[in-house]
């Protein structure tokens, strides 16, 4: 039983011993507590010196585009409701002159180079700018002929020497003389021109799937679209920017779809702002990928963020945050440059500088001798 008690004692006083350590530990002073509540010393508020690029950019969205695009409906050889009785060319494919667009209730649509779209018939008589366009073209494809624009027995042979090679036979007019029908053949600028959408099976025209150089699907009355030269990115600006804005200047192209981004420059600016899609005045500018960086035929139609880069120093240059700007009482800017630890007790340093290109919240700067100014060095931005 004495032992018991012994140990019990024991406990108790080493948890009363234990308790007063802390106690004593936690407990302070009137002249501790008063120290502590004091606010602690004040300092400058300050920014490294940066060497950076500086870039003074413009963000904006356009809309990916060929220079134009052509709309190709059946030829008016087709009676009742057109069908797609062979297929053609693939979105994507560039066109070739002379080669079949597609089979429309198995009449042919041949592509022909030309800048007068066609808009009639051709046959025995048949006399202007078309028939001269098909002659030149016939030509081309080796056939000697005349082009002074009138359609007479030898242009009949060479459409019918075109033709059959495709393995179509001509359709024959009055008299059995050679008629090109209306969209038998198309003209299409001497550009780079390739297939945006084309039927991918056989069917009624209404009914079959169309694929687009995007790979949907969807459905239209024309039988194809043709995109025509290069592509560009058509966008919306501020007329307010129009003193900031010149053509040449560098542009990045970015297609969140991809993630891919694409160099370019901007190609051209309206002389005079104009009404945009929602009322407002706007400067249409087109950027153009350079040739370095092709842009995707797969892109058409797609949304572009374009980066505009209106100024740009050529290599890194000495920054500061533009709050660290000062100016004396004669208007000359300076930057307070402060020692590491200094105390607001303390005079920082004046540096004379000359601002130069602001971007992004900071400002190029180059320090006036004898004042110098050093990668690295503080300056004040507040306190």
């Amino acid at each position: 039983m004495k032992t018991r008690h012994v140990i019990v004692l024991t406990a108790v006083l080493a948890i009363s011993t234990t308790g007063s350590w802390v106690a004593a530990r936690h407990a302070q002073t009137p002249g501790q507590a008063a120290a502590k509540s004091k606010p602690p010393i004040a300092s400058w508020v300050t920014a490294p010196v940066e060497r950076r690029v500086m870039s003074q950019t413009i963000i904006a969205r356009g809309t990916l585009r060929p220079d134009a695009m052509i709309e190709v409906g059946a030829p008016s050889s087709v009676t009742g409701s057109p069908v797609i009785t062979k297929l053609g060319l693939r979105p994507g494919d560039q066109v070739l002159e002379g080669q079949v667009l597609v089979e429309v209730s198995a009449r042919p649509i041949f592509v022909l180079v030309g800048e007068v779209p066609a808009f009639r018939s051709m046959s025995a008589g048949t006399q202007g700018v078309d028939v001269q366009q098909l002659q030149l073209a016939l030509r081309r494809l080796g056939c000697a002929i005349n082009t002074d624009g009138l359609f007479e027995a030898r242009t009949s042979e060479c459409v019918k020497n075109m033709f059959e090679r495709a393995g179509y036979s001509v359709e024959p007019e009055f008299e059995g003389d050679v008629s090109v029908a209306f969209g038998e053949v198309i003209f299409v600028p001497r550009n780079t021109v390739r297939v945006l959408s084309s039927p991918t099976t056989v069917g009624p025209l209404g009914a079959a799937s169309t694929a687009s150089a995007d790979e949907s699907a969807s459905f239209s009355s024309s039988v194809a679209r043709l995109a025509v030269g290069r592509l560009s990115v058509r966008v919306e600006l501020n007329p307010e920017l129009q003193s900031v804005l010149s053509t040449g200047l560098p542009v990045e192209l970015f297609d969140e779809t991809s993630g891919a981004s694409y160099a370019g420059v901007l190609k051209s600016i309206a002389d005079v702002p104009t009404t945009g899609l929602e009322g407002q005045a706007v400067l249409v500018g087109v950027m153009s990928a350079s040739p370095r960086s092709r842009l995707p035929f797969n892109a058409i139609d797609r949304n572009l963020r374009v980066t505009i880069t209106t100024a740009s120093t050529a290599a890194p240059v000495l920054a500061v945050p533009l709050s660290a700007i000062a100016s004396d009482a004669t208007g000359k800017a300076f930057v307070a440059v402060v020692a590491p630890g200094a105390l607001v007790t303390d005079h920082p340093r004046s540096a004379r500088v000359t601002p130069g290109l602001s971007a992004d919240g900071y400002v190029a700067i180059t320090a006036i001798p004898p004042d110098r100014i050093e990668e690295g060095d503080r300056v004040v931005v507040g306190r």
